[in-house]
């Protein structure tokens, strides 16, 4: 969960048929996916879930940019893994490397704050994530 211009919001998947959209969900009542963090050595991590069924992953769009986000199947995935860094104040930096530059999970100030995109982690000021076990 992180906490982005007022109440707490949760990484959570769309029901949309494919299951493959990601967003943010309010927290308080929240009734959507619950994530296992799975080490994959190195130091590096799958985030995980079951969504109606099969596993899914948490991944990047290779659009150009590589900011757009999805979900893919963990069965025979060879997308991206996060690094989870722990800052100071207990929360979390979700980090990886795509096509070479590190990237950074954030989530774009549109007014509902739903939308979710990776950022360069290099000057990084954007949103930090708290891990708790539900």
């Amino acid at each position: 969960m992180t906490e982005f211009t007022g109440p707490y919001k949760c990484l959570d998947i769309v029901n949309d048929g494919a299951n493959n959209k990601v967003t943010m969900a309010e927290c308080g009542n929240y009734s959507g996916q619950n994530w296992q963090i799975t080490q994959s050595g190195n130091g590096r991590y799958r985030l995980r879930t079951s969504f109606t069924g099969p596993d899914k992953c948490l991944d990047i769009v290779n659009d150009g940019n590589n900011n757009k986000l999805q979900m893919a199947r963990c069965g025979n995935y060879s997308g991206q893994m996060w690094q989870i860094s722990r800052m100071n104040d207990g929360s979390h930096k979700l980090k990886t490397d795509f096509t070479g530059s590190n990237k950074c999970l954030d989530i774009v100030n549109d007014g509902r704050n739903n939308n979710l995109t990776m950022a360069a982690c290099g000057n990084y000021t954007g949103q930090m994530w708290i891990i708790t076990d539900w």
